[in-house]
């Protein structure tokens, strides 16, 4: 069961909530500063080229470059909860640090309870500057545990320089078709070296990571309000219908639904 939650007062912010029984979802990569609660259950995850098992009371901290990937469910039920809070938003809020840090792992009650408050504000659609207060309060936690090794279990290593090199270019022309010739000129590794090497980093292959800088874009200007067909092309999808495959199977939504949630 997938729930999710916005607020037209914090635009560039959602709060998903998920109950999981079965088997493993699909891999999604979400380009985003995630704040996620382990509610219940029990998970063994790959973050980078690392595996840790979270359990109840973990919170991971994700950048916008780093999703872990589920590798298997280790109880036969679970529920979590994340606040996606879009890189430019959390930089008003905290200065230009969302593209600083990778991952981590911790034990913070502190940090769990500012995800509570926000969503409670959220749920219950309070005032902007309560809302607000409560979006800074949580950014403030996750800044400050991202500057200190207290409750951390893990904390995500460096990106390998081609690694970054090739997600930059990714960026740079995140609406336009880039080969993977190109990126094995710019970086001076085969395809298959270098496939590798971004999946096993980044979670997922450069294309698909890609695909998601387009999805996320798309986001923002949907939020904007523009026209469906124009979000489309303009993100690089060959024509509407395509697009509404692809954002409804990253999103969970219809891009016009997603748009009413807002």
């Amino acid at each position: 069961m997938f729930s999710t939650l916005r607020s037209a007062v914090l635009p560039g912010v959602e709060i998903a909530s998920s109950s999981y029984a079965g088997q493993i979802p699909p891999f999604h990569f979400l380009p985003a500063v995630q704040v996620t609660h382990i509610v219940e259950g029990v998970t063994r995850l790959r973050v980078g080229s690392q595996e840790i098992v979270v359990e109840p009371g973990d919170m991971m901290l994700n950048g916008p470059d780093c999703n872990p990937r589920v590798l298997e469910r280790l109880s036969a039920s679970g529920t979590t909860v994340r606040v996606l809070i879009r890189p430019k938003t959390f930089n008003l809020l905290a200065g230009p640090v969302a593209d600083q840090f990778d991952a981590g792992i911790f034990r913070l009650p502190a940090l769990a309870g500012a995800l509570g408050v926000l969503l409670a504000s959220m749920s219950a659609d309070e005032p902007p500057a309560l809302q607000t207060a409560a979006l800074a309060a949580l950014v403030g936690q996750t800044t400050a545990a991202l500057q200190t090794t207290e409750g951390m279990r893990l904390r995500a290593r460096k990106l390998r320089p081609e690694v970054v090199r090739v997600r930059q270019i990714l960026r740079d022309r995140w609406a336009e078709p880039v080969s993977l010739a190109e990126l094995t000129d710019a970086v001076g590794l085969s395809g298959f070296h270098l496939l590798r090497l971004f999946r096993e980093q980044v979670g997922t292959p450069p294309h698909h990571y890609q695909l998601h800088l387009r999805i996320s874009r798309a986001r923002e200007m949907l939020d904007r309000g523009l026209p469906i067909a124009d979000v489309a092309l303009d993100c690089g999808f060959a024509d509407q219908p395509h697009f509404t495959r692809w954002f409804k199977r990253v999103v969970g939504f219809t891009p016009a639904a997603f748009a009413r949630l807002g």
